[in-house]
């Protein structure tokens, strides 16, 4: 080829690239370029240009018919969508969050269940959740306005299921509508607004009128005079801290909180002292409650409480005669445990109605003061179910205590192994 042949290759060859260049940069095009069209175009400019005026933005390219301004680098592409609506550089696929969809539960309400169904999942009839939820609603409802909060009501039959079933919380939180971590916080919430009303639930009366009933009732059972209560302990298991394994072992070499407790003949409890570990004797956890000082200065009158073996006998506490010899005597532990039964009856309703409490559901997961606060919030529902005539037979399944030792010294037993909660 001559040398004319080749200058006229040679500019066919420039003008060919200028055009694909002008291309890149037509701003007036509605679509972008192929990725490989870009490519070549680049290639070729930067053979032809300086590089700064090719990457640079704003920066005129040659022979530019419009004038107008060079858009950013392909490389620095902005994208704008619903994740991204300020336009900064889009995270390639891998590297994107996969935002999961809000999904909005069905709540557990007591509206459409038959009374049946109500009793069986919540262990309460449906007037004495009702009335409960207005003693605690002010402590349970909502302080947001937004639509979707769970409502009180829903966060009081949560916990009412728990309570009942001894689940665990991810079986309760579908039959609650809600997960398992909205459980474990309206369980601590119905707790809390719980524990703040005990003493309107759980109470040894002082008034005279009352008092005489409770002589009443217990006088009908077996002929006792002057039985104000039946007192005995009750051993509730739990899973305890390592460190504190040992304060919490009973003598059947299992972990528990020993629970104290007075019934009256209606099987209605009293008091209640959850607070001291399943190594703690019985007697020694009366002779450091209030209950005990309540009686020596005689707080509530005349009369006594009937306990078994375990305790010592004192003024205000009778116990049954080791070797009863007279027919008197014989007639005297017959009549006691007759009457002092009822103490038993209260602790089989209590774990069958609310099995959390019993063995037969498996031990509660939780530290030993929020465990304080389960019992006791099941012994103040235990007094609401009496209140609205709401009586539980005792379950053959149940687990029984282990049997109690003869009644020690007290002082043998460490103290500082005493939960305080309150």
């Amino acid at each position: 080829m001559n040398e004319e042949g080749l200058n006229e290759a040679a500019c066919a060859c420039e003008s060919s690239a200028h055009s694909r260049l002008c291309a890149c940069y037509d701003l007036q095009s509605s679509v972008a370029p192929k990725r490989k069209e870009k490519e070549v175009g680049l290639s070729t400019a930067c053979a032809l240009y300086p590089t700064s005026q090719i990457l640079s933005p704003g920066v005129m390219p040659p022979n530019n018919s419009d004038n107008s301004p060079c858009p950013p680098s392909p490389r620095r592409e902005m994208r704008r969508g619903p994740h991204n609506p300020v336009g900064h550089p889009a995270e390639p696929a891998h590297q994107q969050a996969i935002q999961r969809p809000h999904v909005i539960r069905t709540r557990a309400m007591l509206f459409g269940m038959c009374e049946r169904d109500v009793v069986r999942t919540y262990r309460l009839s449906s007037q004495a959740i009702l009335s409960l939820y207005e003693d605690l609603r002010e402590d349970l409802d909502p302080k947001t306005n937004r639509c979707h909060a769970v409502p009180g009501l829903s966060k009081l039959l949560c916990a009412l299921n728990f309570f009942g079933t001894g689940s665990f919380q991810n079986p309760v939180s579908k039959i609650a509508g809600m997960t398992q971590a909205s459980v474990s916080r309206n369980l601590a919430q119905v707790l809390k607004a719980m524990m703040k009303r005990k003493r309107d639930y759980i109470f040894f009366p002082t008034d005279p009128a009352e008092l005489q009933q409770i002589r009443s009732g217990f006088m009908g059972i077996a002929g006792m005079p002057n039985v104000l209560g039946a007192i005995d302990c009750t051993h509730i298991a739990l899973r305890p801290r390592a460190e504190e394994e040992s304060g919490f072992r009973n003598r059947k070499h299992f972990h528990s909180m020993n629970v104290q407790a007075v019934c009256d003949a209606r099987l209605r409890i009293l008091n209640v002292v959850a607070n001291f570990p399943g190594s703690c004797h019985d007697a020694y956890i009366l002779a450091h409650s209030n209950l005990a000082t309540n009686f020596l200065e005689g707080k509530y009158g005349e009369g006594w409480l009937l306990g078994d073996g375990g305790y010592g006998c004192k003024p205000w506490l009778l116990t049954p005669l080791q070797s009863p010899h007279t027919n008197a005597e014989k007639r005297y532990n017959e009549a006691h445990a007759s009457t002092r039964n009822v103490i038993e009856r209260t602790f089989g309703v209590l774990k069958a109605r609310f099995r959390c409490l019993d063995r037969s559901g498996g031990a509660l997961q939780y530290g030993a003061e929020k465990v304080v606060s389960i019992i006791i919030a099941c012994c103040m529902l235990h007094n609401v179910c009496l209140r609205f005539g709401m009586h539980a037979e005792v379950e053959e399944d149940l687990i029984p205590d282990p049997p109690q030792e003869l009644a020690v010294d007290a002082d043998s037993t460490a103290r500082e192994f005493e939960i305080h909660v309150f």
